[in-house]
């Protein structure tokens, strides 16, 4: 051991009752809770019996820091259980251990939060001759990542120029860096050269390929119907706030709604993988207030047209104007029933033909109020006024129905990768993929000969998804289809994923395993050929995470990753800006400027001005009958 100069001083000039500090030769390993039996696997499958005395702490109860210290050469515990220990009044039994060496597996959850949190805070009192992290991706790749998600790793590895120093972190690489000044991208590359060691999987030629692609998916009629549902309720509550005023504090293109804002957008990727929808129920008050109205204007009540009115506002109808079906018509002052198209071809006059009834227009001098200070053009004030309000109920997914139009394209590939099971060996596209043939062939024969089988391996898939609601329609439908399964996702316990995932690796007839994020850090899936992301991913490094967990050393043939999206949604526009970021960026600071000359607030970040974008671009899907 080198002579600890520091640990000393403690020992000499701090009282005893104070606290012990016991140096010694082990190891803390911190990792995620789903990778402690992994870790432990892995040391009994590489270490010889008994070469190393290993320790697994992550309940409750404490062990006596001179037992962590001197009983053992390795000790893993978890995030949460640092999280958990994290006391400034009463030290922590790993707190009183000098360790020879403390690593962070997957440690950029340190930087998940630029927060101060218990976390990083116990993994910084730490202390230990040598510091590592491990990680695949250091920093959330989104595209308003910043570099600001490194300096709590820098802190726990104690950089002495910019870890231990906010100020020269923020004034010498963080602030120059995102004013994409050359000094402080110089900075940064010196820093990381000085601090990391890098291996791309592009450099290691024992890694089969990656194979990646985009599905599009088109609509089945009832899932599109769920799905429009839903669409025409959001545009129509930005539609009434003002004719798609964002100055309008109730809009959700005000930059100050984010947080509604986000949840809207929620719930409209999540009703592009399910049936089901924001329910929708009249409030019958309100549009009775709206036929009081219209007969104060000349409508009969006892007419045919004030029974089919009232009909259509709490049922849905046909739009008068294109005859296309409408779950919330808008009826005009001039007695018309429209759908959103429609009505916003013009914000001044009724869009039905030969009619060209004059709304009543409200200026944005007249127009100020609390709701909307600063309003940016006139309004039809009657037809805003005229239609009646609806209460939304929070997410219903049709069990019933479960129509999926993902997961019906998803169940006939898996069948299709079923029939390839019964296959001794699988047909490759020779033109697309030119000598990835021989390489599977080689790396194939190798890793039968270890093992001493001559088969080949039957195909296993895996499929993410980020919604609970999604995973839950997946298992079912698989179930339906005869496929066999299992799952690792929220909220099941650490025991029932452990088992899971034994059941996946060794029944040779299991051939999906269904997971979601939590799932998705540090697991060795090498053996799974298929990985199927349901949704498109914002974070490109949570997107990574879970490709790795096939796309890593030990894989013997090239990894399949297919990414379903739905044509004509929102999904496909996130794909679009997730391809094209530098040139939003530019139009966020464009917008940011001028915001800046107007006084208005800017967005909160680039995530923040494409939901924006995503929520003003919405519409509806047609199917193919």
């Amino acid at each position: 051991l080198a002579f600890d100069l520091p640990a000393l001083r403690v020992a000499l000039c701090k009282p005893l009752d104070l606290f012990r500090m016991y140096l010694s030769r082990a190891t803390l390993i911190v990792v995620p809770s789903n990778l402690v039996d992994h870790w432990v696997s892995q040391i009994q499958k590489h270490v010889r019996l008994d070469q190393l005395r290993v320790c697994a702490w992550t309940d409750h109860k404490k062990p006596a820091a001179h037992n962590l210290a001197w009983d053992y050469d390795v000790v893993i515990t978890t995030f949460s259980r640092l999280s958990a220990e994290w006391n400034p009044r009463k030290r922590s039994p790993l707190m009183q251990v000098h360790w020879l060496r403390i690593m962070l597996d997957e440690g950029h959850t340190l930087g998940s939060s630029v927060n101060v949190t218990n976390k990083m805070q116990m993994a910084v009192s730490l202390s230990a001759s040598n510091r590592w992290i491990l990680t695949g991706t250091p920093t959330p790749n989104t595209p308003n990542s910043q570099a600001a998600h490194l300096q709590p790793m820098l802190r726990f590895l104690r950089d002495e120029a910019y870890g231990e120093n906010h100020k020269n972190w923020e004034a010498g690489i963080l602030r120059p860096f995102e004013a994409e000044m050359e000094e402080g991208r110089l900075r940064l590359l010196q820093l990381l050269k000085r601090c990391m060691i890098s291996a791309r999987k592009a450099d290691l030629r024992c890694i089969p390929p990656c194979i990646k692609k985009v599905t599009c998916i088109d609509f089945i009629e009832e899932h599109a119907k769920t799905y429009n549902e839903l669409v025409v309720t959001v545009r129509r509550n930005i539609l009434m706030a003002d004719w798609n005023d964002p100055s309008h504090v109730e809009s959700l293109l005000n930059p100050k709604q984010w947080k509604f804002r986000s949840a809207t957008i929620r719930n409209v990727r999540l009703s592009c993988c399910v049936a089901g929808h924001i329910k929708v129920t009249d409030a019958g008050q309100d549009i009775q207030e709206t036929m009081d109205v219209l007969v104060e204007n000349g409508l009969d009540p006892l007419a045919e047209e004030y029974a089919f009115i009232k009909y259509n506002l709490s049922y849905g109808g046909n739009c008068q104007r294109c005859e296309e079906w409408c779950r919330l018509p808008i009826v005009t002052p001039c007695r018309h029933l429209l759908c959103l198209d429609c009505i916003a071809l013009n914000g001044e006059k009724c869009t039905f033909p030969g009619c060209g009834f004059s709304y009543e227009m409200q200026s944005p001098e007249i127009l100020t109020r609390p709701e909307n200070p600063n309003p940016k053009w006139p309004v039809p004030k009657d037809l805003i006024e005229l239609q009646p309000s609806y209460k939304q109920d929070s997410w219903d997914p049709d069990w019933q129905s479960t129509c999926s139009s993902k997961i019906a394209y998803l169940v006939e590939r898996l069948k299709e990768i079923q029939a390839t099971n019964k296959l001794s060996d699988r047909s490759m596209d020779k033109a697309n993929y030119a000598g990835i043939r021989d390489f599977v062939s080689h790396a194939e024969l190798c890793a039968r000969q270890s093992n001493g089988s001559s088969e080949t391996p039957a195909e296993k898939v895996l499929i993410f998804s980020q919604f609970l609601e999604h995973i839950h329609v997946i298992e079912q439908q698989l179930a339906i289809a005869g496929i066999k399964f299992t799952g690792m996702y929220s909220p099941m316990n650490a025991s029932s994923k452990k088992k899971s995932l034994s059941n996946f690796q060794h029944d040779p007839t299991r051939m999906v395993l269904v997971m979601d994020g939590t799932a998705a850090l540090g697991l060795d899936l090498s053996f799974v050929t298929y990985v199927f992301l349901m949704e498109p991913i914002w974070d490109r490094s949570m997107e990574e995470q879970v490709i790795s967990r096939a796309h890593r050393m030990g894989a013997v043939r090239p990894i399949y990753v297919e990414t379903l999206a739905m044509r004509g949604t929102i999904e496909e526009q996130m794909l679009e800006f997730l391809q094209n970021t530098d040139e939003c960026r530019m139009l966020l600071k464009e917008e940011h400027e001028l915001n800046e000359h107007e006084g208005a607030r800017a967005h909160r970040s680039l995530h923040d001005f494409a939901e924006r974008n995503y929520l003003a671009r919405l519409s509806t899907v047609r199917t193919k009958r």
